[in-house]
């Protein structure tokens, strides 16, 4: 590839990986992935933020085929010279996600109508078209980028650079704690980027938990018990963070019936779940609280007490 000299820009939070060795072990880290599967190959891979395209390059060898979502088109000469197999999507990356998160609940309601024919092609594919997610995340968007795949339908694993304070919020944060599992694989000292960041960053891979569902629905066809008490509180704890703007105590109410309903327990209505709040014995300071307003203590409180309610725990 050809190389062009570019000015990083502030507005888009732009620091450049330029450190060779190291965009060699972030490589060689995502290659172990490839290693789980029978195919040599990632089918798809989503690069979000691709910069200069130094580590775009290298996964164009590890994949078929490569998308990555650029929002700074002043990089188009840069990233000119990529293979053929890389498409490179200008525009926001939330705006990208957003809309690939409708067009798949689409076609899973299509398909589910019967409206939707067979297809191998990306495009038409009902479920997450992409094996595999990368990113360097500028800090702003570290949180909404990760928020909006946890809530993606398929998606399942991804591998991110991120700053070394959020990654510590991360491992601090029950939202995320409850839908990926976090693995630390290596620090990346701040010398590494262009222009110089703050402070060290690290890489890190998120791997999505399974959702209870369609664990239950295997444990129906092979009569056994594959759901866990965690995968139940999860199961809990996910409706409920996704209900933000909810009392906690409404939130919370729904979630649980919602749970009862999977599992076919007595507290499906309104009342019965009520009653099973009350057991909890959460303050009214917590359930009168929008969910979105809680701090991470009072969120580690609802769902340690969730975990022990005989309901899950007993399950």
């Amino acid at each position: 590839m050809k190389k062009i000299k570019t000015t990083p820009k502030q507005e888009h939070d732009q620091n450049f990986l330029i450190d060779t060795r190291i965009i060699q072990d972030v490589i060689k880290a995502i290659e172990t992935e490839i290693s789980s599967k029978k195919s040599p190959h990632f089918n798809s891979t989503l690069e979000i933020g691709p910069g200069t395209g130094a580590i775009t390059k290298e996964l164009a060898l590890l994949s078929k085929k490569v998308v990555a979502v650029e929002i700074d088109k002043s990089l188009s000469i840069a990233l000119s010279s990529l293979p053929k197999s890389v498409t490179i999507e200008y525009g926001d990356a939330l705006e990208y996600l957003k809309n690939l998160k409708q067009k798949i609940k689409q076609k899973i309601h299509n398909k589910k109508d019967g409206t939707e024919k067979s297809t191998s092609s990306l495009d038409s594919s009902s479920s997450f078209p992409f094996d595999l997610v990368f990113s360097s995340l500028p800090y702003k968007i570290c949180e909404p980028t990760l928020k909006a795949l946890s809530i993606m339908p398929g998606f399942n694993v991804g591998f991110f650079i991120v700053p070394l304070g959020f990654y510590k919020k991360i491992k601090e944060s029950v939202y995320f704690e409850s839908f990926f599992k976090t693995t630390h694989i290596f620090d990346i000292p701040k010398e590494s980027f262009n222009p110089t960041p703050k402070s060290d960053s690290c890489l890190i891979k998120l791997t999505k938990k399974e959702f209870l569902k369609p664990q239950l629905s295997l444990a129906k066809k092979s009569n056994i018990k594959v759901h866990s008490t965690q995968a139940c509180a999860n199961f809990i704890i996910q409706k409920f963070l996704l209900q933000r703007t909810k009392k906690a105590k409404n939130a919370l109410r729904d979630a649980i019936i919602d749970f009862s309903k999977l599992k076919g327990y007595d507290y499906s209505t309104k009342k019965q779940a009520e009653l099973l709040i009350l057991k909890l014995g959460l303050s009214s300071k917590i359930l009168e609280t929008n969910v979105y307003s809680l701090s991470q203590k009072e969120l580690k409180t609802i769902k340690k007490r969730i975990t022990k309610e005989p309901l899950i725990s007993n399950h």
